[in-house]
């Protein structure tokens, strides 16, 4: 697990774009890692809110799925394939509003 408060995304015209939960809860990234302490994140198809960015996002595990992830060999595949939350996005340079 990959403990984060937000991640990066570019789009195709490689604009930054920030990713967080709405709450700004931290976000549980489902990860690997090897010997030397390396480590990779899994991705997963993008849902609605990441999809105009990229067509991938970090495979997000929920709270209450962290024992799972870490214990139980089994369950892994069944939290791999569950629904990811949506985000808040924000890029530095998009059009801000008052209302």
């Amino acid at each position: 697990m990959i403990p984060a408060k937000v991640f990066y995304e570019w789009d195709h015209q490689k604009h930054l774009t920030t990713f967080s939960l709405p709450d700004h809860s931290i976000i549980w990234m489902a990860g690997i890692y090897d010997q030397e302490y390396r480590f990779s994140v899994l991705t997963t198809a993008a849902n609605e809110s990441v999809k105009k960015i990229h067509d991938r996002m970090p495979l997000i595990l929920a709270r209450e799925d962290l024992r799972q992830w870490l214990f139980d060999f089994y369950a892994v595949r069944d939290l791999m394939g569950k629904k990811m939350p949506v985000l808040k996005h924000r890029q530095d340079n998009e059009q801000m509003s008052l209302f």
